[in-house]
């Protein structure tokens, strides 16, 4: 398979023939392992890049990768970053990067080097072979060859055998695909592409074959746009050298036709002020998950005194009543951060919203319930309900009110309800989402609890509690990852208080670092050198691990707890004499047992994961059991009721993974575990859903559980530079809700936007807001139907935001200088708006016309003030401006609008970035916007300042 899980590409939507100009290099990041620069061409190896090129300033490989591996990628012989000595192996001269390729266990000999020769030429060259008696297999990534050079240009391409083709790459992404959909040639020796700066060759020569690939729409990441050349999963024989030589001859450097100098300035008077430059909000027309049916009223229903009246119907017992409680108290504090505590519900005789529990209302469906907000008549707020929210369950009724939230509506000081007839059910009834604790994270922590989890309906959630702080045992506490025991038990309540229940999941054996890598605990470990699994032979791991979960369960009050056990297969496992003699197959399994019996004891069921139990071609991947026969003995020596988390990340159709269906047959109960690839999540709960359908798996086949892998501390910072994985909570939860019945492109909504309004950090507040705006008009130079965005209706909008004067059209902008980009070579190199107004807030609509790899800066903002004083920001691709067909989005990067192009039928869209000014009270003078020439332009289509 190709593994690309982390690669970030670009892809291009207009491209012609331009000059261009040579820039200034940009400086060493932190991530830079070693790098060489000649005759304009800079190679930088980074961590976790690998090799990164730059031609003239502008990317053009983002990252490679090389992997020796066996046939399910759960053995590495050999590859990048996989021990201490590969990064002590670097060696540079002026011209050349040259280190080691050893793996982990010795098992490969081998070195690659990095050479910039004279005349523009980069030169990659691997040699090794493996040192075991095993065969394995060589994948190794060349370069990921940024779009903006390939798309809509001509090729020529030779291959091995001497056989000749030509043609030309699309400028539109081919569709959604594997591999071998997108092959230009399977056997490079000569491979030219007339790029937009003039031809590049690319020679071949070696003993693996090298593929060239329109790669751009993979499935193992549907947004990231790149071509690709590389070995891609050949077979190497034991003691066979590996060798590769590759070339590519870049094109001389040209000369820009534009003037550097050139600006744009919007004086004065094209700055223009409103007392609503920004609309109210109006809430969005789509709920999270998607209901089985919804009929959406006129208008929203509002509430003259901002007071919510609460009834509870229904045959209740006491135990419903006081969970009826919790509902409300969870109301409130949603109302309470939505309304800044100017609205609420009271429990009253008069209701606005009433609770009923029928137990004869269809119980046979998973979280039922019907909610209708009726419509206005007469004196409403006295004699009218608003709505009626009725289930059979409490879990309905949660569900009803994951909903309900999702109606409120509230803007300049006014409080409502949109108006709609919704009869809602869960495809699945086990729809988790796995994440860590996070360090200093505890208001974060309890927004994810008590607003995405209620809203999006996942529950319960399987919270990883590995590096909390336990009370007993202070010294394990890790200092980058830990949440304090306090802080757990605060999120602990807030879950409590929204209906959440909480799978604790503690590792034992196997990823038992959070123990044993530290001082004091390493003793315990069984290889102290390489801590992964702790020394079962050692009873006071057990003594440990019992008083860890005692809290646990005494913090939580679980159902479940899940005690990991995945990826126990490193070749010196188990290390320790005295657990040589036990064995591996026993150490594992009586580990299993001894939870499983500790656990059950208190009423707790055991979940583990299901890698260790399932043989090659038992599922698409992740099935590290040496054989299948083993695999099978093993979960023999299982009691039925442990349950399965059966984790598989490879995007794949719903019969590939065909474990779901396997275990469930074998009377375990069984819930999937995708990772972040959108493919993978919809595919793989289609293929959960059909085994629940199924008259033999059905009862044992439950649902999903979304993981989560972005470092051991869920704080801040993961959520920013992993907004994808925490974003794919609401894709993951809508197609468990829904049986993954649609692609995610075919949904109603675009779940980064989702994600973007429950967290509340899109930047724009949902009042009407004053302020100013500049008209870009005179100097405009593109449209956003330029950038593959069609927008037909002019109007001085772009969402809910002014950026024109009546008359005019918002979808004109200014283009800066980009040299990949048709026009951009000629552009203005910078525009200047002289303000002299205020702001507190600075919103800039902006596109660009491709993708590219995260963190490119292409342009820098300048904020002046009229005391002298400065502001400035970069603009980074794929994080403040992204390209018109790009979903995704970032904090203080919201969707402005939606459409859909009317000849692809996909779907664009267009973002803001809002700028908050740390300086409100001073006043502006100028903002200016300078391209810095790194291969892409910077469009901008509208500047507006607003008053909050």
């Amino acid at each position: 398979m190709l593994h690309i899980i982390k690669s970030i590409c670009v892809t291009a939507i207009i491209l012609c023939s331009a000059t261009i100009a040579i820039a200034a290099p940009p400086e060493k990041s932190k991530d830079t392992m070693a790098l060489i620069e000649r005759d304009g061409i800079r190679v930088e190896f980074n961590k976790p890049r690998g090799m990164m090129v730059e031609v003239d300033g502008v990317p053009f490989s983002s990252n490679s990768h090389l992997w020796v591996v066996n046939d399910i990628w759960n053995h590495h012989y050999a590859g990048y970053f996989q021990n201490p000595p590969f990064d002590a192996s670097f060696k540079q001269t002026t011209d050349t990067i040259s280190f080691m390729l050893n793996g982990n266990f010795n098992e490969f000999e081998g070195t690659q080097t990095l050479q910039l020769l004279g005349d523009r030429k980069l030169r990659i060259q691997v040699d090794g072979s493996l040192t075991t008696n095993t065969e394995a297999n060589f994948e190794f990534m060349i370069a990921s060859v940024a779009a903006g050079w390939y798309a809509g240009r001509n090729y020529k391409v030779e291959d091995i055998d001497g056989n000749t083709s030509e043609g030309t790459f699309t400028i539109t992404p081919p569709p959604t695909g594997k591999l071998a959909d997108f092959i230009i040639s399977p056997s490079i020796k000569r491979l030219e592409v007339d790029t937009i700066m003039g031809p590049i060759v690319m020679t071949v020569e070696g003993t693996h074959k090298v593929v060239a690939a329109d790669y751009r729409n993979n499935t193992w990441e549907d947004n990231t746009m790149l071509f690709v050349n590389g070995v891609f999963f050949e077979r190497t024989s034991p003691k066979a050298p590996i060798h590769m030589t590759i070339e590519y001859q870049f094109p001389p450097a040209k000369t820009s036709a534009a003037t550097p100098e050139s600006s744009s300035l919007i004086d004065t008077e094209g700055i223009i002020e409103d007392k609503a430059v920004m609309n109210p909000d109006p809430g969005q027309d789509y709920i999270t998950p998607r209901p089985k049916s919804i009929t959406w009223g006129n208008g929203a229903t509002y509430m003259p005194d901002k007071t919510i009246g609460i009834a509870f119907e229904g045959n209740k017992t006491e135990k419903d009543t006081a969970e009826m409680k919790l509902m409300v108290e969870a109301l409130n504090a949603a109302l309470d951060r939505l309304c800044k505590g100017k609205a609420h519900i009271v429990k009253r005789d008069v209701a606005q919203l009433v609770l009923k529990l029928d137990g004869t209302f269809q119980p046979d469906k998973y979280d039922h319930y019907t909610l209708v907000v009726n419509e206005d008549s007469g004196l409403r707020a006295l004699y009218k309900n608003y709505t009626i929210i009725t289930a059979a369950s409490l879990k309905g009724l949660w569900s009803g009110i994951g909903a309900y939230r999702q109606l409120f509506r509230y803007a300049d000081g006014k409080f409502g309800i949109r108006r709609a007839v919704i009869d809602d059910y869960a495809t699945l009834p086990f729809r988790s989402i796995q994440f860590f604790t996070g360090k200093d994270s505890l208001e974060l922590h309890k927004k994810i609890f008590g607003d995405l989890m209620p809203i999006i309906r996942a529950n319960p959630v399987t919270y990883e509690l590995d590096y909390m702080g336990w009370s007993k045992f202070p010294k394990m506490f890790n200092k980058q990852y830990g949440a304090k025991n306090s802080d757990v038990r605060a999120i602990a309540k807030v879950a409590k208080q929204n209906g959440i229940e909480v799978v604790p999941l503690i590792n034992t054996y196997g990823h038992a670092e959070w123990m044993i890598d530290n001082p004091t605990y390493k003793k315990l470990a069984d290889d102290p050198e390489k801590p992964f699994c702790y020394d079962a032979t050692n009873p006071e791991v057990y003594k440990i691990c019992e008083k860890i979960y005692e809290e646990a369960i005494e913090i939580f009050k679980p159902y479940i707890i899940h005690i990991g056990h995945d990826e126990i297969y490193a070749p010196t496992f188990p290390k320790k004499d005295i657990a040589k003699k036990v064995g591996a197959k026993k150490l594992i399994m009586d580990d299993i047992l001894y939870w499983h019996n500790f656990l059950k004891k208190r009423n707790i069921r055991t979940m583990i994961w299901g890698d260790m139990f399932l043989g090659p071609g038992e599922s698409i991947d992740s099935t590290n059991a040496k054989s299948v026969e083993q695999a099978k003995e093993w979960r023999s020596m299982l009691p039925r009721d442990i349950m399965f988390a059966d984790w598989h990340y490879a995007p794949g159709k719903p019969e590939q993974y065909k474990s779901v269906k396997l275990l469930a047959d074998e009377g375990f109960d069984v819930v999937g575990a995708p990772w972040y690839s959108t493919v993978n999540i919809v595919n793989f709960t289609s293929a959960t859903a059909q085994a629940a359908m199924d008259t033999t798996s059905g009862m044992h086949a439950l649902g999903m559980m979304q993981t989560t892998w972005a470092g051991y501390s869920f704080d801040k910072n993961s959520i920013d530079g992993a907004r994808k994985q925490y974003a794919a909570y609401v894709a993951a939860a809508d197609a468990a809700w829904n049986g993954g019945d649609l692609p995610v492109d075919k949904w109603n909504y675009n779940f980064f936007e989702a994600f973007a309004r429950i967290m509340g950090d899109t930047g724009l507040v949902p009042d009407t807001v004053g302020g100013w705006y500049a008209d870009l008009s005179a100097d405009a130079n593109v449209t956003l139907a330029d950038l593959g965005y069609p927008k037909t209706e002019p109007s001085p909008y772009l969402g809910r935001i002014r950026f024109a004067p009546d008359g005019k059209d918002a979808a004109k902008g200014v283009m800066l200088y980009g040299q990949l980009t048709k026009g951009g070579d000629t552009a203005a190199n910078a525009l200047v708006l002289n303000i002299n107004k205020k702001a507190k807030k600075v919103v800039f609509a902006t596109a660009t016309p491709y993708y590219q790899y995260y963190g490119k800066e292409i342009a820098k903002t300048i904020i002046t003030y009229t005391d002298g004083t400065t502001q400035s920001f970069n603009w980074v691709m794929a994080e403040n401006t992204l390209a018109t067909e790009d979903y995704r989005n970032r904090p203080n990067t919201p969707e402005l609008e939606t459409v859909t192009d009317p000849e692809t039928g996909k779907k664009r869209y267009l973002h803001a970035f809002v700028w908050e000014n740390p300086k409100p009270t001073k006043v502006i003078k100028t903002i200016t916007l300078e391209s810095n020439k790194a291969g892409c332009s910077l469009s901008v289509f509208g500047v507006a300042g607003l008053d909050k």
